[in-house]
């Protein structure tokens, strides 16, 4: 048996083993490796001083920090990297897709925060992501819960109610609006709203859940035969996520309260 002879058939499963590759490749084009695009950026570290409320932080360069890629629309993990002394990252051979890239934020008391950028890859070529921020520090105290507080009017005279210029309801801001911790009796902070009725409870604790409600107020009840009662106005339920945020988030149902007030 020459040379050539046992050199052959070697060649041939390679050769079969390369066509299958290249089957595979050419039938997946979906987001994933195998292409010729990449994606890079930076990864800036955020670091919040104790009792920041004031969002006072420092800024620098994120080192050593994992970075991950994930299809947009998949939550698997398809590669993660750590950030380079000047916080570069970067991912090669991509395929044309829809990518997520993120860093994971982590407070002091484990709660993970992703941050990520949405990126669009095409067949050849390099994206740069926007700046992507890791927060590290004491995140303690620093998320907000906003509301608003209305009035509408009621004529006891004429037993109807009446628009203020123009209007159904008017923002107020004379009653005081209080908040506690879920589950307990005592007042934990109160606030008067502002002249457009915004009032906004700050310094509070990311990832709790706070109860707000107003004192006693005013209101009509038709099914009697006067037109004042004393009544306390519905306790509202908020949750509280993330820090440097307001709450409800925007696109969230507003909290609100309405006063009838009696003229």
């Amino acid at each position: 048996m020459n040379v050539l002879s046992k050199i052959k058939p070697r060649f041939s499963y390679l050769v079969l083993a390369l066509s299958i590759m290249a089957l595979f490749v050419a039938c997946n084009e979906g987001e994933g490796f195998g292409g010729r695009a990449s994606v890079e950026g930076y990864v800036y570290e955020v670091f919040h001083h104790d009792d920041n409320y004031s969002f006072r932080a420092d800024t620098v360069k994120a080192i050593g920090t994992k970075v991950y890629i994930t299809a947009n629309d998949d939550n698997q993990v398809l590669d993660d990297i750590d950030t380079g002394p000047d916080g570069y990252f970067r991912f090669d051979y991509l395929r044309k897709g829809d990518y997520r890239v993120y860093v994971v934020s982590e407070d002091q008391w484990k709660n993970k925060t992703p941050e990520f950028q949405n990126v669009k890859v095409g067949k050849s070529g390099t994206v740069v992501t926007p700046t992507l921020y890791y927060h590290k520090g004491d995140i303690y105290n620093t998320a907000m819960i906003k509301g608003r507080v209305w009035a509408k009017y009621y004529d006891t005279a004429e037993d109807e109610f009446v628009k203020i210029k123009g209007q159904d309801s008017i923002p107020l801001f004379e009653e005081r609006v209080y908040l506690r911790n879920i589950g307990e009796n005592m007042d934990k902070a109160q606030e008067r709203p502002t002249d457009n009725g915004t009032f906004i409870f700050k310094e509070l604790r990311p990832y709790s859940t706070y109860e707000v409600y107003m004192g006693e107020t005013i209101k009509y009840r038709p099914d009697l035969s006067f037109k004042k009662i004393s009544v306390a106005t519905p306790v509202q339920t908020v949750q509280v996520g993330e820090p440097y945020k307001y709450y409800p988030l925007e696109g969230e149902p507003e909290l609100s309260f309405t006063i009838i007030v009696n003229l």
